[in-house]
């Protein structure tokens, strides 16, 4: 087998017995500021120089660069420093040693005044190289967006490119940026080991997906005659290497695509979906009627089991992973999104499957109010009426939740220090706005993310939560209407029972009536109110977390977001390295599948729990994040005490306001909303008081003169708000499917 790649040397300091460093030499790697100014700006001896090396080529820039001295650095540029001069044992620059230790902030400076990111060390590393030796993503994103062409495909003595080394390190986060970038995943080095051998070697299943999922050839060999899989079995990384193939679609022993799924299509597969749930409800509903209810019980729950396996492992193909891939699963991290579920729940939460269970739902309720509601029940108009208008608003507002796009994102972040996973994408490779998220379930950044939703089919965010809001609140409505209604009509239309007719003791003489006058409308209702056991808690969450100004993330992550009284260590520098912190506390080298890399970039991962049925029923019902684990009854214990300072939150009345209005009782974009203003915590109360206080004044200014509304004569200024609100309400009403705004990359200023 291979040997190891050979890896960075990193610098060392000259030794002190051959020269004691010069007092701006010293200065340097402490940041010294006052020593600088005094020898540069001062100087007692005229021959001292920014620029000058000590006895192995070192400048004062490199000790500067190295130890993240920014300002330091900056001092010695604008006093004549060259960025390029090489020091040092492996004739290095100053850019190359603040990349080897991953120090952004000293990269973009170095570049900005001219130094050059493609050029190497003696070791043939250039400073995407070093970059990935360092894990840090973030400055591996920057070089890769800079405007110097970087060679992403540059390889080492021993033939390695920056993809080889990133998929050796395990730093799935860097393999993904450079599968972007283009990065060759069938180039080979010296050994003849493509980037999967590699991949192979640290068991990372993340990274293994990543390049297979981009084309690697799962039967090169090495040099030596070795495929992947011979090395994993070799390394013992064989149940990542089959998990990775599971995940990618791919059958974990031979490697070719797994052809379980029977539509070539999306559209057919969702299509086949919507048809069997819709019919496998008609015949659970008919099975409760037709037979007795302690044998309809056990017949209904296998036919429920049916549909789900046809559903799950037939239409969407779900296949087990093989058991010994589970093997080290527990050394992962639970994840909550699509990459962090194992293969069969990503591709079922996913899906259409939970959105059909809704829509067959409200089609089998419609039939039961047509059929014994309206053509039997007389006396209840008015009650029929409003249930009605409530089902037209569920079926309309669940049609909209599903089809609207939730707000996807559409740059200099570096010098400001918010180049950071809270700031940053690194999947979209766009600028996250405060209060966004990237839904892993979706691959999107969402602005003012709540939570992604499998009843509905989508994300739920700024611009479709209204909607989604307005289905919950209706479907609650529009269910306890139902079983009044039907009550009413089990009441007046069923007899009453025989007397050698069997009703249980402990069971109402109603609910005995109701099975023998008409099960199946029986069976339907008992299923709507069912729903009421969680959407009544969906519903009360969201709108206290409304009230409060405050989404479904962040009220379980409520520590984690600086401007809501989060953690003040949440900063640039707490994000970079993320894969070594993960990796270190894991304690694994053979991470599961829950390791996701871009996840590390935006949450930290919850510790190990149990996985079962109850546990994903809850997740799938939305009240997974009110247990211990979810975090959200911490979250509303300390919001509630006042712990969390919400710049947001401008009272009950204005926080409403501003949801159903997109923001316009804030005044802003949620899109494109980067920072809080400046006045600080306060600011946006302070904001729109000033502005109000200027609404008032044009109104008032306003009021002594006509106003014209179109081509009609003068109108007061009340009918003027009053056509622009139904002007406003008509053009929402036709708002779009979805979003015509590309993705922005983010941009870096050029050398200057």
């Amino acid at each position: 087998m291979a040997s190891h790649p050979t890896q960075a040397t990193e610098p060392d300091p000259p030794d002190r017995d051959q020269e004691a460093p010069t007092p701006l030499h010293l200065a340097a790697q402490q940041g010294d500021l006052d020593t600088l100014y005094r020898l540069l700006d001062h100087p007692d001896d005229r021959t001292t120089t920014a620029a000058d090396p000590d006895a192995q080529g070192i400048t004062p820039l490199h000790w500067a660069a190295i130890n993240s001295h920014i300002l330091f650095c900056k001092a010695l540029l604008e006093r004549g420093a060259e960025p390029d001069l090489r020091g040092g044992e492996l004739a290095a620059t100053p850019l190359m040693w603040a990349a080897r230790q991953g120090h952004l902030a000293v990269v973009h400076l170095l570049i900005k005044y001219g130094a050059d990111p493609t050029l190497t060390d003696s070791q043939q590393f250039n400073a995407l190289h070093l970059a990935v030796h360092s894990s840090s993503a973030f400055l591996v994103a920057y070089l890769l967006n800079t405007l110097q062409p970087l060679a992403v495909d540059a390889q080492d003595p021993e033939g390695h490119t920056a993809l080889a080394w990133a998929c050796y390190q395990g730093d799935a986060i860097s393999v993904q940026l450079l599968l972007g970038a283009g990065a060759d995943v069938l180039k080979t080095d010296h050994a003849g080991l493509t980037p999967l051998h590699w991949a192979v070697t640290k068991g990372n299943s993340t990274c293994i997906r990543h390049v297979v999922q981009a084309g690697a050839d799962l039967h090169a060999r090495t040099h030596e005659g070795k495929t992947a899989r011979e090395m994993a079995i070799e390394l013992k990384s064989l149940p990542a290497y089959e998990r990775a193939l599971v995940e990618a679609g791919l059958d974990p022993l031979t490697g070719r695509p797994q052809q379980d799924v029977p539509f070539k299509t999306p559209s057919r597969t969702n299509l086949a979906i919507f048809v069997v749930v819709g019919v496998a409800f008609g015949v659970m509903f008919e099975t409760w009627a037709l037979l007795p209810w302690y044998s309809s019980v056990i017949l209904v729950a296998a036919e429920a089991y049916a549909m789900h396996h046809l559903v799950s492992r037939v239409i969407l193909g779900v296949r087990s992973t093989p058991k010994h891939a589970h093997h080290g699963h527990s050394h992962g991290h639970g994840h909550g999104h699509a990459h962090g579920h194992g293969h069969g729940s990503e591709r079922v939460t996913k899906s259409a499957y939970l959105c059909a269970v809704i829509t067959a739902s409200l089609a089998w309720v419609f039939y039961v109010w047509v059929t014994r509601i309206v053509l039997q029940l007389s006396g209840y108009s008015i009650t029929s009426l409003l249930f009605a208008l409530l089902f037209l608003s569920c079926c309309y507002n669940f049609f909209r939740a599903i089809t609207l796009d939730p707000g996807t994102v559409i740059e200099d972040m570096v010098e400001s220090g918010s180049f950071n996973g809270i700031n940053f994408c690194l999947a979209c490779m766009v600028r996250r706005p405060l209060r966004s998220k990237h839904s892993f379930a979706t691959d999107r950044c969402v602005a003012k993310f709540d939570h992604y939703c499998p009843w509905v089919w989508n994300d739920v965010g700024v611009n479709n939560h209204r909607q989604f809001l307005l289905f919950v609140a209706s479907l609650v409505g529009g269910v306890l209407l139902f079983a009044r209604l039907t009550w009413a009509y089990f009441y007046e239309k069923a007899p009453d029972l025989s007397p050698d007719a069997y009703c249980p003791a402990l069971v109402p003489t109603l609910v005995c009536t109701a099975t023998t006058y008409d099960p199946f409308a029986f069976a339907v209702s008992s299923w709507a109110c069912l729903q009421l056991t969680w959407t009544v808690i969906l519903l009360g969450a969201q709108l206290w977390q409304v009230a409060r100004q405050m989404t479904t993330l962040e009220v379980s992550n409520v520590g984690r977001y600086g401007y809501m009284g989060g953690k003040p260590s949440m900063t640039a520098a707490s994000q970079f390295g993320a894969i070594d912190k993960f990796q270190t506390g894991s304690g694994s080298s053979t991470p599961s599948s829950g390791d996701d890399p871009v996840s590390l970039a935006h949450a930290p991962r919850l510790p190990d729990e149990k996985k079962g049925t109850f546990s994903y029923l809850l997740k799938l019902l939305g009240l997974d994040r009110f247990t211990s684990r979810g975090k959200a009854i911490s979250g509303l214990a300390h919001a509630t005490r006042g712990d969390v300072t919400n710049p947001f939150d401008l009272g009950v009345r204005s926080n409403c306001v501003d949801f159903w209005t997109r923001g316009k009782e804030l005044g802003v974009e949620y899109e494109r909303l980067f920072e809080i203003p400046e006045a600080g915590r306060g600011g946006f109360r302070r904001v729109v008081a000033e502005r109000k206080r200027r609404e008032r004044e044009e109104a008032q200014d306003g009021a002594h003169g006509p106003v014209s509304l179109g081509s009609s004569s003068n109108a007061p200024p009340h009918d003027v708000g009053l056509a622009r609100l139904l002007a406003g309400m008509k053009r929402k009403m036709r708002m779009g499917y979805g979003s015509s705004s590309p993705y922005e990359r983010v941009a870096n200023d050029p050398p200057v």
